[in-house]
């Protein structure tokens, strides 16, 4: 299977809401669906009537270094328990992995894991038989100052808080990868690699560059009957759900979504919330070639509340995931 792969550089610091939603931790990913509300806005500013369908779908946005001129991509740990597929005995170390490179990702995704896993090879809560520095991503917490606007605000008192930072290494960051057209994609990212992600983008946080992988190559099995998914992911309807959750192997983690919209003039108001299937759950569909599924445009607009008039748009998020297919051949 050939995609396309985007890698992103960040150019200072960043700092990703996790599911605490506070300033003291950062997440060291970005979800699919915020990436993609992200990209809908940044195309907003350049076009008139954006759909919520920019003709593609994209994984979340995962961790990437290098060891020497070797890109080591890295991908979540699906729901399988890594034990079945290895003599490394050590259950407490073996359970710190959260991200496999491409190697042993392909390996698994194949049913059989070939590479030997060892103290060596687990590198923190990665899993990766290249010489890397395992600290590629480094964290930094720092204390800040909330003024108040108005005595009214917190009573006129300044308040502290603390915000986590992350910084990237040299040719280390994030990466995504696409299917479907990608023209607005491009678009949306050529605006928004100034815009930022992430929060503080106003002093800077968050910009980036990026670049593209043309020929971004995975060794997938050709029959499955299970998939795994790479992006946030809800069908639309529970029948359907029902339906891919209904096998022994089915295994998923149910992550609420929201936040807070960050349009002018409506920032310190709620979205409505929406319930998604994280990366690296696993569905059950014999008769289906998983690659794109799932409801592109959920509307998070809260609608109309006592002292607040919402937004005359929609606040899009997307539930569509990208599929790899896996062997489910050891239990």
């Amino acid at each position: 299977m050939i995609i396309t792969a985007y890698r992103i550089y960040f150019n200072g610091p960043v700092h990703i809401s996790d599911s605490r939603s506070d300033y003291g931790s950062s997440a060291n990913r970005v979800d699919s669906d915020s990436f993609y509300a992200a990209l809908i806005a940044s195309l907003t500013k350049v076009k008139e009537n954006v759909q919520a369908d920019l003709g593609c779908t994209i994984s979340s946005l995962f961790p990437f270094t290098s060891s020497g001129e070797k890109i080591i991509y890295f991908f979540p740990k699906p729901f399988v328990d890594l034990k079945i597929y290895t003599d490394f005995d050590d259950i407490k170390i073996l359970k710190r992995v959260e991200w496999l490179d491409k190697t042993y990702f392909q390996e698994l995704l194949n049913g059989s894991i070939k590479n030997s896993i060892d103290e060596n090879t687990i590198k923190g809560s990665y899993l990766s038989s290249y010489d890397l520095d395992e600290n590629f991503i480094q964290r930094q917490v720092t204390p800040r100052v909330a003024v108040p606007r108005s005595i009214e605000e917190n009573d006129g008192d300044t308040k502290i808080f603390y915000i986590e930072k992350i910084y990237f290494k040299d040719k280390s960051g994030l990466y995504f990868i696409c299917r479907g057209d990608r023209t607005e994609l491009e678009t949306a990212l050529n605006i928004l690699q100034h815009e930022g992600i992430g929060t503080d983008r106003n002093v800077g946080f968050g910009h980036f560059r990026y670049e593209i992988d043309r020929h971004f190559e995975l060794e997938v099995p050709n029959q499955t009957e299970h998939y795994v998914s790479l992006s946030l992911f809800n069908p639309g309807d529970t029948a359907t759900l029902n339906k891919l959750i209904d096998d022994q192997n089915a295994a998923w983690e149910i992550v609420k979504r929201g936040g807070w919209i960050t349009s002018e003039g409506n920032t310190g108001i709620r979205k409505k919330s929406i319930y998604m299937m994280s990366e690296g759950s696993i569905f059950y569909s014999p008769d289906n070639n998983l690659e794109v599924f799932g409801k592109i445009d959920f509307d998070l607009n809260p609608g109309a509340v006592e002292g607040f008039t919402p937004p005359k748009y929609p606040i899009w998020r997307s539930g569509r995931s990208l599929f790899l297919p896996i062997k489910m051949s050891k239990s």
